[in-house]
């Protein structure tokens, strides 16, 4: 075999073009419809179009941080302890995700932004739940996406001040100084 051998033919190339295209395209009409069932608060809608979306085009930044934000909306507006704090998880790794695959800095770090919150509020709801250990690693991590001196990682640092290390931290009663 040569060189030319190994070669895509024009044909060949364009055909594999044509389809991602077609990809990136059915991945936008999903995300638009997501949008419209965002916008609606009708959020398993928007959740199944936008992980549509991913799967279509899954270097888009934007469609997960768009998924990430419903989630976050979701466990707002939901208000059930147990389900929200799966909700905060999800929306957590979408924007993690969506700083991973975010090639703009500029853009990374409002992503970042957001990845910040929702750890924090996932990490919320692990120590109203008593899981204090997972707490505090989640807020480690929401601390690795903060900016420095914004009010999230105020809110971070203030929060891993009052919280045990770990277990045997804990007072006879297993309250957190938080709790006291």
């Amino acid at each position: 075999e040569t060189l030319e051998d190994l070669k895509p033919k024009a044909g060949q190339s364009r055909g594999v073009v044509a389809f991602q295209e077609e990809q990136e395209y059915a991945a936008r009409l999903h995300a638009e419809r997501g949008e419209r069932y965002y916008a609606n608060r009708e959020y398993e809608g928007a959740e199944r179009d936008l992980l549509r979306a991913t799967e279509l085009d899954p270097n888009n930044s934007s469609y997960y941080r768009d998924l990430g934000e419903v989630y976050s909306r979701y466990a707002v507006e939901l208000g059930d302890a147990q389900e929200s704090m799966n909700l905060w998880s999800h929306s957590s790794a979408n924007y993690i995700r969506a700083t991973q695959v975010e090639r703009d800095p500029q853009v990374r770090t409002q992503l970042q932004d957001g990845a910040a919150r929702a750890t924090y509020n996932y990490a919320t709801q692990l120590y109203i739940k008593g899981n204090f250990v997972n707490a505090r690693q989640q807020l480690e991590a929401a601390k690795g996406y903060a900016l420095p001196h914004t009010e999230i990682s105020t809110r971070i640092d203030s929060m891993l001040q009052k919280m045990p290390e770990s277990v045997f931290d804990l007072n006879p009663t297993g309250q957190s100084p938080i709790d006291q």
